[in-house]
């Protein structure tokens, strides 16, 4: 990959060098900080800082970047010609490009705010939705089309609580919950390789130990920046607890055969069970770089065969009672 193609991402890129002098931008980050590139070549991205951010953030930044060379989570930066903050989910990566070992920072926004209400932030709702929704856009670089499958089993994942709620297995509240928790099952894809996501063939050992691994990934990403974002807003939410178990559980099957942790049955939380059978839902009935999508009678079979298997029978049980009445997308 080259800094060219790098730069062209739909997001705020910003690149540096392992001093972290910065070397590299595009369109989008020069738009979102107001900056030009006189400005802001060669000198150092701390030249955004706010001071409305915990200084242990950083110092739990400059950690991850050297024991891990990866970082994820939010900041509260400051537009450099505007008089007003940015806060801003961030994703740094240390790679190796055109034989360069560089920093790679993606930028997305997630709120602004003028200095005068900066230590308000806003309803707690408000940005946990931002929040999610713009995160689980992180993984999108890797992945154009990861926004059309996240959105799609958010959808999935919403008439199947729906069900559950009428039937009294679920409380109201969670049909919300689940669905905006859905959209981030996927951001681990974020830290796997993208020729590994597009490989059309069967993979190998290693490749698959890589795909499997991001369920954990997500799932870290998840809690690592909520409690980052705590140096901000104080109170925990119940809709950042089902996104980590979204992220982290969507790929355990109910008779303990699924990753990352063998959990079975009730030990796998409602949100991974329902956000389970709405991410194959979707996979079955997409085309995918390894296979053409299947047609809806096939998907229905393959539900009804892992019943019991890889699927709650009980949430397949409202699956099948209601099949012709699920979500319709127009390709």
């Amino acid at each position: 990959m080259t800094f060219e193609e790098i730069l062209a991402w739909p997001i705020p890129v910003l690149i540096t060098d392992v001093n972290r002098k910065v070397l590299y931008f595009n369109q989008n980050w020069l738009e979102l900080y107001g900056a030009t590139a006189d400005e802001v070549i060669n000198q150092q991205p701390s030249m955004m800082q706010s001071g409305f951010t915990a200084r242990t953030i950083y110092q739990e930044l400059n950690t991850s970047l050297k024991n891990s060379g990866a970082w994820s989570g939010v900041l509260i930066n400051r537009h450099l010609t505007e008089k007003r903050f940015l806060v801003v989910a961030l994703t740094i990566m240390r790679w190796v490009v055109e034989d360069q070992t560089v920093f790679v920072s993606l930028h997305q926004p997630l709120d602004r705010l003028c200095v005068d209400s900066a230590v308000s932030i806003g309803s707690l709702q408000t940005m946990e939705g931002i929040f999610l929704l713009s995160i689980a856009k992180i993984a999108e670089w890797n992945d154009p089309e990861l926004e059309n499958h996240v959105l799609r089993v958010s959808k999935f994942a919403r008439w199947i609580s729906e069900m559950m709620r009428d039937n009294g297995d679920i409380p109201d509240a969670d049909v919300d919950l689940i669905e905006a928790a859905s959209v981030v099952h996927d951001i681990g894809k974020a830290a796997v390789p993208k020729e590994i996501l597009f490989k059309p063939g069967l993979l190998t050992d290693s490749e698959r130990y890589h795909v499997k691994d991001h369920a954990s990934i997500g799932s870290e990403m998840i809690n690592t920046i909520y409690h980052q974002m705590q140096s901000f807003h104080n109170l925990y939410g119940k809709l950042f607890e089902y996104a980590m178990d979204s992220a982290l559980t969507h790929h355990e099957w109910w008779n303990g055969n699924g990753y990352p942790n063998g959990l079975k049955e009730s030990q796998i939380p409602i949100v991974g069970r329902v956000v389970a059978l709405a991410d194959v839902i979707d996979a079955l009935l997409s085309d995918r770089p390894y296979k053409k999508k299947w047609p809806p009678s096939q998907v229905l079979t393959y539900i009804k065969n892992y019943s019991g298997l890889q699927f709650d029978p009980k949430i397949v049980d409202v699956v099948i009672t209601n099949w012709d009445h699920r979500p319709i997308f127009v390709d």
